[in-house]
Formats: structure tokens, C-alpha cells, sequence
């Protein structure tokens, strides 16, 4: 992805087929890993709803950020938290608008399942498959 999380700030995200969906306002970053896994893009006419957006399956280059998901999806996707950290209720919830894996972690796991750190990996959606 970016060889800074701080360079994603400067990306605007564009949906699946190019269209400019917002610039990106907020980065999140997985807790036990350091790596960025959302960023928050300003929806709308005048950019006034935020919503998030998932990392897996981004790419980015010159100040652009493109996801694998229609305009129409990223404009329904839930909008952040105000304390700007995300559960891993809250995460599911992202995850499953989007139609991606996740699985919320028991209480007694130390270290919650999280999905791909990087965006440049392939994810399955085999349930069979232990990478998803």
C-alpha cells in the first residue's frame, strides 16, 4: 500500500469502476499489527457523511486510493464511531456490509483474529480456507 499510513490522508477513493466516491479523513490502524485496515472517505454531495471502508483488496498510487466495491455500497457503509476506535463488534459490522469475511474473536483468544493486513494480498472466501 502506501510506504506511510500518514501518505493515505492525501488519497482520494475512487470505487470499483473509477468513480470519485471522497478524499480520506481518517486512517485506522489494526492494534496488533500497526497496519492501516480502514480509512474513513467523505461521502455525499458536499462530502458532509463519512463512512468506512475497508483496506483488503485497495490499491493505491499517485494520491488515489481504488476499492473492489460499487459507489452504491460504500455510500450505505456505516459511518465511524465517534471515539474513532473501532470494536470488534463494530468491525463485523463493516466487514459484513462489504460481503467480507471476519470473525469476532473469543474473549479468551489474547490476540483477536483480524483479516489481511495487507491490501495486496489475496483473500479468500473459502470458510474451509484458515487465511480467511
Amino acid at each position: 500500500m502506501a510506504d506511510n499510513y500518514e501518505d493515505l490522508y492525501s488519497c482520494t477513493v475512487l470505487d470499483e469502476g473509477g468513480s470519485r466516491i471522497g478524499a480520506v479523513s481518517q486512517v485506522y490502524l489494526d492494534d496488533a499489527t500497526g497496519e492501516p485496515t480502514f480509512v474513513t472517505a467523505r461521502a455525499g454531495l458536499f462530502g458532509n457523511k463519512e463512512v468506512l471502508v475497508p483496506l483488503v483488496g485497495a490499491f493505491v498510487a499517485d494520491d488515489l486510493m481504488q476499492v473492489p466495491h460499487s459507489a452504491d455500497v460504500i455510500k450505505q457503509a456505516p459511518a465511524p464511531r465517534p471515539d474513532r476506535r473501532l470494536s470488534p463488534t463494530q468491525e463485523a459490522e463493516v466487514y459484513r456490509h462489504y460481503g467480507l469475511p471476519f470473525t469476532i474473536p473469543d474473549a479468551e483468544q489474547t490476540h483477536p483474529a483480524q483479516p489481511p493486513a495487507s491490501v495486496r494480498e489475496q483473500t479468500s472466501h473459502d470458510p474451509q480456507d484458515p487465511r480467511a
